[in-house]
């Protein structure tokens, strides 16, 4: 995942599909994930060169493509405080 040009303001301003493209990034709908609280999740594989973006099924394109813009940022050690506080994003690390 080539993502060293990446700044708060490109994640902020390129258009979606620019931004996956770039983090080589998918977006998963999944049924399964019906907890309303839960907003998304971001799987980055060090074996592979892309991330997964769980998502809830269901959901708006503007809260898709605000969740996504932030987990992004998150990713990559980014200040986030331009995104709503309402969302809080926690950082799991799983052993490989």
């Amino acid at each position: 995942m080539s993502t060293a040009a990446l700044t708060i303001e490109r994640i902020l301003a390129e258009p979606l599909p620019h931004l996956l493209a770039e983090v080589h990034g998918e977006v998963l709908e999944l049924p399964a994930l019906d907890d309303p609280e839960f907003f998304g999740s971001i799987v980055a594989n060090p074996r592979k060169a892309g991330v997964v973006f769980a998502m809830p099924a269901g959901r708006s394109a503007d809260e898709r493509d605000c969740v996504v813009r932030l987990l992004v940022a998150q990713l990559l050690h980014l200040d986030t405080t331009g995104f709503p506080s309402s969302i809080a994003v926690s950082d799991f690390k799983v052993a490989a």
